[in-house]
């Protein structure tokens, strides 16, 4: 019976959280139950991925928060007038049926609606089954008629009313049919209501008020109620809750009602053969506060989280970003963009990248995600996605050797990451071209760009530069600024193709943009800063814990090894005694981590030895290390391993009331189960 992996996932964070779905809790049911009316499609999939109790009770506060028409007052008058409605509800649909009445068909629309202008009730007429005929002002903002009606009848006279569709059910389903047997038609029908309500007759045809035979058609009331419930879609914005899994525990509830609208672009550029991703996040809003000495400010906190496409998360970082103003600079900023910056190596492959800003001074937040593909090194030739440039400029001679996002040796490029081109503008295009090893581009090859119009497909523009003239160090592509004087406002389309001598297709890319109608101040107010030259400690680190944290032991075994003969200290031995583990060599991780342990008594270190340890089946030398562990904070992996090695020393009394606590943390662990089995076994 081993148990190694609990720690080896425990030390090196190669977990992955299940996308199953938990089951809920009753509360948790009925919430979701009581809210299906107004929760989007978007909401409802992230609630019920959302894995605790605790994390379901904190999205229900972001929920509610989100739909609060006056957040900086006490009370949340959406969620006061939503709780009335569903008591009003239960009070009205509730009395004959099964369910509560706010559960019903008419309950539904009544949350959704709320009380509808007029209800006429039909549930005495002899001619008819029970029914009710609603009248409703409609907001055109979100796709509906100014008014409309909505029948719900009860066939049969029995169980819960239901929606009537008009088109797609006649009036002749509203009559009781023994009493109407000559109704057997729509028109005939349509006559007998029209005697007992002109309105209920004309209702039962199309739910648009004034629509009349033969233009009232099934089409027409299937679109006023495919626009009813679609309003939750509409009507709430939903974008927190996009990347919320990935928020969740970062983000306090007191932020919940201020979630920022964002733009993200993200793009790989290689410096000295390694891919970096240049990244720049614009908030639509930023809120400064005055400070003492006449300047306004904001404190900004970043996380960003890699993840591979199994969900596995390779890389995390996070920082402080301080914004500081001086009252000249805040009052000539007026619409002006800020645009956050930087960049971060990152190895080979696909990943998704989740950013997570919050102003901590405002209490707001925003957050984004992208997916970029890493190359390879290959046999072909490719390009990189391409980003429009607005300007650029020359960097100073002492920051040339020195990485900052989006400069590329002499230059820094001017870029937003909305792609809105103000009218007129010129602007310009940056790409890289990956290579083969030891391939070189042909430089008498041709750099072909194509603007076509998203509506209409139209080609408008057409460039071609000699590859000579755009090729910069790094095989880095820049076709200098061109106008856009010509074309109209729109989306376009801006298509890249590199071709060799004889104009023969070698790698195409793509970028979208849009042409805005007017001129706005398109340049943002940049936040970035500037980062060593590859290869420095700050990047080999970040590239280290990538490879190790997405199971490439032997390349993040080479690059600690680099790391060390850059810099000989504590953090880096621990690094490669994880790899080497990871290698199961556990003889030289422990010759690095116990000379370390003597000195620092670090409790990431111990954890280490004692993975080595209990890996080469020395249980007796391991427990001193684990017992140390467990004085000062209790977690399952070494929990679960010090029972084990109780258990291989014949120690089932020792083992077992660990493991009772380990189950208690997390009961759902067979494995432990079964280690609980032996051990009161032997003790019997």
């Amino acid at each position: 019976m081993r148990y190694v992996s609990l720690l080896v996932i425990l030390f090196l964070s190669c977990f992955q959280l299940s996308s199953a779905d938990s089951d809920l809790s009753p509360r948790h049911k009925e919430w979701l139950e009581l809210v299906k009316p107004i929760i989007t499609s978007t909401e409802r999939d992230v609630f019920l991925r959302l894995q605790t109790d605790e994390a379901r009770d904190k999205f229900i506060v972001f929920f509610w928060k989100q739909r609060d028409p006056l957040p900086d007052t006490e009370s949340n008058e959406f969620y006061e007038e939503y709780i009335n409605r569903v008591s009003q509800a239960d009070s009205l649909f509730g009395p004959g049926s099964g369910k509560r009445g706010s559960l019903t068909e008419r309950g539904y629309y009544y949350l959704l609606l709320g009380p509808p202008l007029e209800r006429h009730l039909f549930t005495t007429h002899s001619e008819l089954w029970p029914l009710e005929l609603w009248f409703y002002q409609g907001d055109g903002r979100f796709g509906l008629p100014p008014f409309f009606y909505l029948i719900f009848y009860q066939p049969q006279g029995q169980g819960d009313y239901r929606l009537f569709y008009p088109g797609l059910e006649g009036p002749e389903q509203l009559l009781i049919p023994s009493l109407y047997r000559q109704a057997t038609n729509r028109e005939a029908a349509y006559n007998v209501l029209r005697k007992i309500s002109s309105e209920l007759a004309s209702a039962s045809l199309s739910l648009i008020p004034g629509e009349k035979l033969p233009t009232a058609t099934a089409l027409s009331s299937q679109t006023v109620l495919a626009s009813i419930r679609s309003l939750p879609e509409k009507k709430f914005n939903d974008a927190y809750a996009r990347n919320y899994l990935h928020y969740q525990g970062l983000v306090e509830v007191d932020y919940a009602d201020r979630f920022v609208e964002s733009h993200l672009r993200t793009r790989v550029f290689l410096h000295r053969g390694q891919p970096f991703v240049h990244w720049a996040l614009e908030p639509v809003k930023m809120s400064f506060f005055p400070s003492e000495d006449g300047q306004v400010y904001a404190s900004y906190e970043l996380f960003i989280k890699i993840e591979d496409q199994s969900g596995r998360t390779i890389g995390e970082r996070s920082e402080e970003v301080p914004v500081r103003l001086t009252k000249g600079e805040f009052e000539a900023q007026g619409k002006r963009i800020f645009s956050f910056q930087d960049l971060f190596p990152i190895i080979p492959g696909r990943f998704n990248l989740h950013f997570l800003l919050k102003n901590k001074t405002a209490r707001e937040f925003t957050s984004m995600s992208s997916e970029v593909e890493i190359p390879f090194p290959g046999a072909k030739v490719s390009l990189g996605q391409p980003i429009i440039y607005l300007e650029k400029e020359e960097r100073p001679e002492n920051q040339v050797t020195r990485l900052q996002a989006f400069c590329l040796g002499q230059w820094r490029y001017l870029v937003n990451a909305r792609a809105e081109i103000p009218l007129n503008a010129q602007v310009g295009l940056l790409l890289q071209s990956f290579l083969p090893p030891e391939g070189n581009l042909d430089q008498g090859g041709w750099l072909k760009i194509e603007l076509s119009r998203a509506d209409t497909g139209a080609l408008v523009k057409t460039i071609e530069k000699e590859l000579s003239s755009v090729i910069q160090a790094e095989n880095v592509l820049d076709t200098g600024l061109f106008s856009l004087s010509n074309l109209k406002p729109g989306y376009y389309y801006l298509s890249v193709r590199l071709l060799d001598g004889e104009h023969q297709v070698l790698a195409a890319a793509q970028e979208n943009f849009i042409l805005l109608g007017q001129a706005y101040p398109a340049i943002p107010r940049i936040l970035s800063r500037l980062h060593p030259g590859f290869p420095s400690l700050e990047n080999l680190k970040t590239l280290g814990t990538q490879f190790l944290l997405s199971g490439q032991y032997e390349a993040a075994l080479k690059v600690g090894t680099e790391i060390l003969r850059l810099k000989d200290e504590p953090e880096t031995r621990l690094f490669l005694a994880k790899s080497l583990f990871a290698l199961n060599r556990f003889e030289e991780s422990l010759s690095l981590l116990l000379p370390i342990y003597e000195i620092s008594k670090s409790r990431e270190v111990a954890k280490v030895i004692a993975l080595n340890l209990v890996s080469l089946k020395k249980w007796s030398q391991a427990l001193p290390y684990l017992e140390s562990l467990l004085q000062e904070i209790t977690e399952l992996s070494v929990l679960n391993l010090t029972a084990e090695c109780y258990l291989h020393l014949g120690l089932p009394q020792k083992a077992l009331p660990l493991l009772r606590k380990s189950l208690e943390l997390d009961p759902e662990q067979p494995q432990v189960k079964k280690m609980v089995e032996e051990a009161r076994s032997r003790i019997k």
